[in-house]
């Protein structure tokens, strides 16, 4: 690391040079030891390591070595990923089926949802005005949504007394690679769920699955590449964020559910969870004006 921050900054990434309008190889001897440097750092799977790759991969001062630290963090992550892996045993199979602590990422993945889903059930059908938690009123009536932190909040309060009988912890804005938070952490043991949150009107509302919390949260190696793209439904008439590919917007919260998940690609259709909580008021009509 030391080397690198010496002498990065000072040399570019010359890998290639154009001569007679084709590529030809021509390092010099200082870039060739900072990329020794970087393949060095891609093999060592500690925190330290996934932390210098990533801030210098997003650092835009360092354009030329982009690329080169872009593969050196890819790397490092399958590195870190089987460093860490364990198989869960017979007694952690029995513990988590038994509703004890999960036994592997895919179980707490599988248990934060279902916890969820139970919570945004509750405040859809329960018997009080559950949604009223996340809205500002006037006189009993809905005026606006309640800002994205305080929505968090109240569901964390929630969600944090569900899964301690589990042996799970769920904390605001976990931290990850190269300083990034993630909206809630679930912990469980070594295991970690980074949760992202949006308002339905958020400008990101239809990339940040893949965007923020695949690109910047689960690939830390205890999340086994998982996590949840968390989003409350305020109402089809509040500031909802169109849809980027221009089909009409979702009219409900399992619409809305459907087309976030529809847009999701490759690994993380697999790897990430689209959770709805529908926090609309029940009778628009009777919103305050």
């Amino acid at each position: 690391m030391v080397l690198i921050r010496s002498l990065a900054p000072h040399f570019e990434d010359t890998a290639y040079n154009v001569e007679n309008g084709r590529r030809v190889r021509g390092e010099s001897e200082f870039a060739r030891l900072i990329r020794a440097c970087i393949d060095h750092l891609a093999a060592e799977p500690s925190t330290d390591a996934a932390d210098f790759l990533a801030a210098w991969r997003d650092d835009p001062q360092r354009a030329s070595w982009r690329d080169a630290f872009a593969h050196a963090t890819a790397r490092q992550l399958r590195v870190r990923r089987e460093a860490l892996f364990q198989h869960a045993d017979v007694e952690q199979v029995v513990v988590a089926l038994d509703g004890g602590m999960p036994a592997n990422a895919a179980d707490l993945q599988a248990l934060v949802v279902q916890h969820l889903e139970d919570i945004a059930e509750e405040i859809r059908t329960g018997s009080g005005d559950g949604w009223k938690t996340f809205w500002n009123t006037e006189v009993e009536k809905p005026v606006k949504p309640k800002a994205e932190n305080i929505c968090r909040n109240a569901l964390l309060g929630l969600l944090k007394s569900r899964l301690i009988r589990h042996g799970a912890v769920a904390k605001p804005e976990g931290h990850y690679a190269g300083s990034k938070r993630a909206d809630i952490d679930v912990t469980a043991g070594t295991l970690v769920l980074p949760i992202e949150i949006k308002l339905q009107k958020h400008d990101a509302l239809w990339t940040a699955a893949e965007g923020q919390l695949q690109r910047l949260y689960t690939a830390d190696p205890l999340a086994g590449g998982r996590g949840v793209y968390l989003v409350f439904w305020s109402g089809p008439t509040v500031d909802l964020t169109p849809p980027p590919d221009g089909s009409p917007p979702p009219a409900s919260a399992n619409a809305l559910k459907m087309a976030l998940a529809n847009r999701l690609t490759g690994s993380a259709r697999e790897l990430l969870s689209v959770v709805v909580i529908d926090a609309a008021p029940p009778d628009p009509t009777l919103w305050h004006p």
